[in-house]
C-alpha cells in the first residue's frame, strides 16, 4: 500500500524555481524533496491549508498535472487530504476508508486545475 508521496526508493523531485500558480497570489518556491516517480500521483499532506472563496482544498498531483481538490470526503465530509492513494488510483478517505476515483474527483466542477508560469 502506498501512502502520500510514495515509497522511499523513488528519486527525489523539487520545484527548481519559484512559480506563481494562476488564480492565486501566492508564489510557490522550492519545497523539501518528495519521493516520487515522473508519473506518480501524490497528495500534498504536509502543505498548509489552501483556502479559496471559503473552501479548503488540498493539492493533488496526477499524471504530471496539479489540481486543487476540495478537502471534503463526498461521503461524510472527512478530510481527504489525510487519506492515501491506493493501487487503483483512488483516494481513500482516512475516516471511513471509502475510495474515490481520482479521475472522477478531478472531473468535478469544484476541482481546479493549476497551471504554472515562471516568476
Amino acid at each position: 500500500m502506498e501512502y502520500g508521496f510514495g515509497s522511499a526508493d523513488r528519486r527525489h523531485w523539487f520545484f527548481d524555481r519559484p512559480v506563481r500558480l494562476q488564480g492565486f497570489s501566492t508564489v510557490v518556491g522550492r519545497t523539501r524533496g518528495c519521493a516520487m516517480s515522473e508519473a506518480a500521483s501524490w497528495i500534498g499532506q504536509d502543505l498548509p491549508p489552501i483556502v479559496r472563496d471559503g473552501t479548503e482544498y488540498f493539492l493533488l498531483s496526477y499524471q504530471s498535472a496539479l489540481y486543487l481538490i476540495p478537502n471534503r470526503c463526498p461521503h461524510r465530509g472527512g478530510p481527504l487530504k489525510f487519506g492515501f492513494i491506493n493501487e487503483h488510483n483512488q483516494i481513500v478517505c482516512p475516516m471511513h476508508h471509502n475510495a474515490y476515483s481520482i479521475e472522477r474527483l478531478i472531473a468535478r466542477d469544484t476541482t481546479l486545475k493549476l497551471t504554472a508560469e515562471p516568476v
